[in-house]
C-alpha cells in the first residue's frame, strides 16, 4: 500500500465559508475550540482554530489551565490566514493578558471582520481563565473591534463594576458595555434567579429581549461557547447581528431542551433535530 502526499486542503463544496475560533482547548469536547468546530460544521461553514489556553477538565471541574505563549498563538493564527479567507472570528478563553493584546493586534493588522467576543473570565466552577486585570484589557483592546460581545451576568458585573442580577441591571450593564465600542452587546441572562432566562441584545440604542430555555438539571458546560460560535457562523453567512443572535439562540435553546442526561457526560448539546 502506498500513500501520496496531500499538497493542499480540499474543502467540500458545501463549505464555502471559513470561520476561525481563537479559544481554549477542552479535552471533553464540550467547550472551547472543539465545540466551536462542531458548531461550525453543523452550520455548514469550514472551521479553523487557534488554541490560546489548554485545560485539563471534565464536566464537573477544571483541574488545570495554562495559556500558550503569545508568540505561539500568533503563529497559529498567521498560518491559518495564509491558507484561508476568514469571513468571521469567534474569540473565547484567551488565558492571559498577553494573548488578549496579541489577538487584538492580529485583528487590526489582518483586517478581520465580523468578530464575536465571548469574554470568558472564569470557567463554570470558578477557575480563572484570564489573569487579574484582563477585564480592563477587554474593554480597551478587544471590545472596540467586536461586532458582537456576549458576556454572561458575572462577566457583565466585572466589566461594569455593578452587580447585574435583574433585568433593570442588565439594561444598565448593556449601555455601559456598548460605550466601550462593540457593534452590539448580548448580555446573557442564564444566571437570573427569577423568571425565564431572557437575554438582552442592544444595538444602535435599541433593546431586544430574547427568551431562552433553562438548562437541564444536570451539570453542563459549554453552552456559551456554542452560542457564540453559532452567532459567528451566521454572521459569516451574511446575516445581521440581530438575526445571527436570534438564529443561534433558537438553535441552542432547542438543543438544551432535547439534551440527554447521561450518567457520566451529561448532555449532547448538538442534539439532532
Amino acid at each position: 500500500m502506498s500513500f501520496e502526499l496531500v499538497k493542499e486542503v480540499v474543502i467540500p463544496s458545501q463549505f464555502k465559508i471559513s470561520c476561525l475560533s481563537i479559544a481554549g482547548f477542552d479535552p471533553t469536547g464540550g467547550a472551547g475550540v472543539a465545540a466551536d468546530l462542531l458548531t461550525f460544521s453543523r452550520l455548514k461553514v469550514w472551521g479553523t482554530a487557534a488554541v490560546a489556553v489548554i485545560t485539563s477538565q471534565n464536566n464537573a471541574r477544571v483541574c488545570r489551565a495554562e495559556a500558550v505563549s503569545a508568540k505561539l498563538l500568533r503563529s497559529q493564527v498567521e498560518s491559518i490566514l495564509e491558507d484561508f479567507p476568514i469571513q468571521a472570528v469567534k474569540i473565547g478563553a484567551l488565558g492571559s493578558r498577553a494573548n488578549l493584546r496579541e489577538v487584538s493586534r492580529l485583528i487590526r493588522e489582518s483586517g478581520l471582520r465580523r468578530v464575536v467576543v465571548d469574554p470568558i473570565l472564569r470557567a463554570r466552577d470558578g477557575t480563572r481563565l484570564m489573569e487579574e486585570g484582563g477585564s480592563r484589557d477587554y474593554l480597551k483592546f478587544l471590545f472596540p473591534l467586536a461586532a458582537v460581545i456576549t458576556p454572561n451576568l458575572p462577566e457583565a458585573s466585572e466589566f461594569t463594576g455593578i452587580k447585574v442580577r435583574s433585568r433593570e441591571e442588565m439594561e444598565k450593564a448593556a449601555a455601559i458595555l456598548s460605550g466601550s465600542g462593540p457593534g452590539s452587546v448580548l448580555v446573557k441572562g442564564g444566571h437570573l434567579k427569577r423568571g425565564d432566562p431572557r437575554d438582552l441584545f442592544l444595538e444602535n440604542g435599541e433593546l431586544f429581549w430574547i427568551p431562552g430555555a433553562r438548562r437541564v438539571a444536570a451539570r453542563i458546560h459549554g453552552t456559551g461557547c456554542l452560542l457564540s460560535s453559532a452567532i459567528t457562523a451566521f454572521l459569516a453567512r451574511g446575516r445581521t447581528p440581530l438575526d445571527s443572535v436570534l438564529a443561534a439562540k433558537a438553535m441552542i435553546s432547542r438543543a438544551i431542551i432535547k439534551s440527554e442526561k447521561c450518567p457520566r457526560w451529561r448532555y449532547r448539546i448538538m442534539a439532532q433535530k
